[in-house]
């Protein structure tokens, strides 16, 4: 492969640069891929300059795919602004993502935490936000540049397919994984205030992404947890974001997984409740993703289903339908039932299951019908909520169905 000697050319500096510069500007010459492949040899901050303005210009077409090549291969940190912008687009291959994000954290000195996946571990539009001002003079001075992605061109955007971790006022004990499965929302319910009452009976439903939030009772930030909820949410037609909510851990011998407000004396250590977390995951979400108001549900099993019956009987709540899975139900331990009148409920139990008796589904169904909800009860045999595999996915797919297309009573 040619390497320019640097000496050589650089009395010609000049020269090369007006002739480099007409042929980037000129895509339909026979010399441009060329001209690209020789900027990325060249280490020279005007060098790196019209590459990044080359790709503002043909992101993303066909002559796209050789700027990134040499892009990567620069070592000037006037680049990061631009990988920046080509992260978040969305719009990269799986190969692309992979070689940006590396030559990323080559020149952000930002290093890996979840074994080097593109995009799995740092918000990078988060990043440039928060560290700019440590970088250099001309590179904090470099905007991040707006490109025409496919989803612009086409009328729509999308919600990236990625899976990220946040935490709620940088608190550890308020995590969750944000999981996508790559979702085309249009333009307008990018642009326009969601009117709940107008939409609610409205086709617009569907410009906007449904959310379903999930107490888990283990780590979230696993990749066979991402794995999991990624198809799941494939499963759900690729109309929803989920949430997992990582339960916190107020203490070594904690006496409840999930602390509420009926529970809480049992875990005096905790500075919030199951009800304040899940209120605040959604609002945090809203505040980045337009959410169709309509299709916001909440999902637990096992140890985080008593948490969700007792958000449910919240006088307010934000969530329109719940699903509870394999979990015990205790009205003793509840908020007053009457709270649920006009709300949905969809419980999948097993008849075999020894931890939570069948017939406490049977009574939470009778009990919650007297109540005014709507209740579902779905018998299954030999389910296992923990299980992450494929057969676990289709009793989800079939519930989050049920909650969207149920009408309350």
């Amino acid at each position: 492969r040619f390497h320019p000697d640097p000496d050589a050319l650089l009395p010609h500096t000049e020269e090369i640069h007006s002739e480099l510069a007409r042929l980037m500007h000129d895509k339909q010459s026979p010399h441009w891929h060329l001209a690209a492949n020789f900027l990325g040899l060249l280490n020279a901050p005007w060098a790196t300059a019209l590459q990044l303005e080359a790709i503002t210009q043909t992101f993303p077409d066909a002559n796209f795919a050789d700027l990134i090549i040499t892009l990567c291969t620069s070592k000037d940190s006037q680049s990061i602004p631009t990988m920046v912008a080509l992260l978040a687009s969305g719009d990269l291959e799986t190969w692309q993502a992979q070689m940006t994000e590396h030559a990323l954290r080559n020149l952000t000195r930002v290093v890996a935490l979840n074994g080097g996946q593109p995009g799995r571990d740092v918000d990078w539009r988060k990043w440039w936000q928060e560290h700019r001002g440590e970088l250099p003079d001309e590179v904090r001075a470099r905007p991040i540049p707006h490109l025409l992605t496919v989803a612009m061109q086409t009328g729509v955007r999308e919600i990236r397919r990625e899976a990220t971790l946040h935490r709620l006022a940088d608190d550890s004990k308020r995590t969750y994984l944000l999981i996508s499965p790559g979702i085309l929302l249009t333009h307008n319910s990018l642009t326009e205030k969601l009117d709940v009452q107008h939409h609610r009976n409205s086709d617009a439903q569907n410009e906007y992404a449904g959310l379903l939030v999930v107490l888990s009772d283990g780590e979230v930030n696993t990749n066979a947890m991402r794995e999991f909820w990624q198809n799941a949410a494939k499963a759900f037609g690729g109309r929803y974001l989920i949430a997992l909510a990582q339960a916190p851990k107020w203490t070594r011998q904690q006496a409840v997984p999930w602390v509420t407000g009926r529970n809480r004396a049992q875990v005096p250590e905790a500075k919030f409740t199951t009800e304040e977390f899940t209120a605040q995951i959604t609002e945090d979400v809203s505040v980045t993703y337009p959410i169709e108001p309509s299709r916001v549900f909440l999902l637990g099993s096992s140890a985080s289903g008593p948490a969700v019956y007792t958000c449910s009987l919240q006088p307010q709540t934000t969530f329109r339908g719940f699903a509870i899975i394999s979990s015990e139900f205790r009205a003793g331990q509840l908020p007053p039932l009457d709270a649920a009148k006009g709300r949905r409920y969809y419980l999948l139990q097993s008849r075999e299951d020894k931890s939570a008796p069948y017939f406490l589904a049977v009574a939470a169904e009778r009990l919650l019908t007297k109540a005014g909800a709507t209740v579902c009860l779905k018998p299954v045999t030999g389910y296992n909520p923990s299980a992450l595999t494929v057969a676990s996915i289709g009793p989800l797919a079939e519930a989050v169905r049920w909650l969207e297309n149920i009408k309350s009573r």
